[in-house]
């Protein structure tokens, strides 16, 4: 007869989908006692190599929650999930690491782990939203404000940009000058409502700037917070 080494977990492998950079996602491993007898499980991690000029023996991107840190204990012929194992990823890479189960049946069992670390990441022309106003803006405004006498001249462009990373981009709020709100010194951003860009999409702004004649350069700070951090934009 063949004998055959058991296996105590039910995951070949823990495989972590892209995340964004900066957060975490985590999973639990599937521990299996085919035994008649319970079965104590640790999960370790191998020892990481600090010195810089080494090469690491094991990757930080990956992490046991605290509640993983314990010995868990299995019944005869039962499943039981232990966890979380944590991926969080520090910057754009590709992380691979080995987690082992240390148990009283086979010893220790290697989990191989993976994961990628990415984000998404708006684009805009310049880096900045630029008015430029011309004396055409000017007269373009006038005609608007002769259609409709009740409203200040005010001066509409738009701005598109593009996530040119391989995660969605969602923006949560806007800000103008620092002040939370869709309009503020001058400037208005129309459709300011929350919003997510694709990867590899583009999204368009709409912006009205209502100037005061008595200045001749007018600068503020337009702030997109997304889920991943803000951006601030110079117009």
């Amino acid at each position: 007869a063949l004998l055959t080494k058991p296996s105590v977990v039910q995951n070949p492998a823990l495989n972590f989908d892209l995340t964004q950079v900066g957060t975490s996602v985590s999973q639990t491993l599937i521990v299996h006692n085919p035994s008649d007898t319970p079965l104590a499980v640790q999960l370790v991690f191998p020892l990481c190599d600090s010195m810089p000029e080494a090469k690491s023996t094991c990757n930080l991107g990956f992490k046991l929650g605290p509640e993983a840190q314990q010995v868990f204990f299995v019944m005869p012929h039962s499943d039981l999930p232990v966890g979380p194992v944590i991926f969080e990823p520090q910057q754009h890479a590709m992380y691979n690491s080995t987690l082992y189960v240390r148990n009283n049946l086979t010893a220790l069992q290697p989990v191989p782990l993976s994961g990628a670390g990415g984000s998404g990441r708006l684009t805009f022309p310049g880096g900045a939203l630029d008015f430029n106003l011309t004396a055409l803006d000017f007269e373009e405004a006038e005609d608007m404000v002769s259609e409709q006498p009740r409203h200040p001249l005010a001066v509409t462009k738009n701005f598109s940009a593009a996530n040119d990373c391989e995660l969605p981009v969602e923006v949560l709020q806007i800000d103008i000058g620092g002040v939370p709100g869709c309009a503020g010194f001058g400037f208005e951003v129309h459709d300011c409502g929350p919003f997510t860009v694709a990867p590899h999409e583009t999204v368009t702004l709409q912006v009205s700037f209502t100037p005061d004649f008595a200045a001749s350069q007018w600068e503020r700070s337009l702030r997109l917070h997304t889920r991943a951090g803000s951006l601030d934009l110079p117009m």
